[in-house]
């Protein structure tokens, strides 16, 4: 799944990245892909169930 998401307040998203990344996390997703540039992100999530190699191989 891809992601796109701010780090900053910009009086318009609901959810900043922290609160994204904790609740991906906590319903079984693995961050695959970051890139930031300023205050704004795109990130890949893979469910772990469909990760043919360990999650720790992945150095974002």
């Amino acid at each position: 799944m891809h992601i796109e998401a701010e780090h900053a307040e910009d009086g318009i998203a609901h959810y900043l990245f922290p609160d994204i990344e904790k609740f991906l996390n906590n319903q079984g997703f693995i961050m695959v892909q970051f890139n930031r540039m300023a205050n704004q992100s795109d990130s890949l999530w893979v469910k772990k169930e469909f990760l043919k190699c360990k999650p720790e191989d992945f150095k974002l």
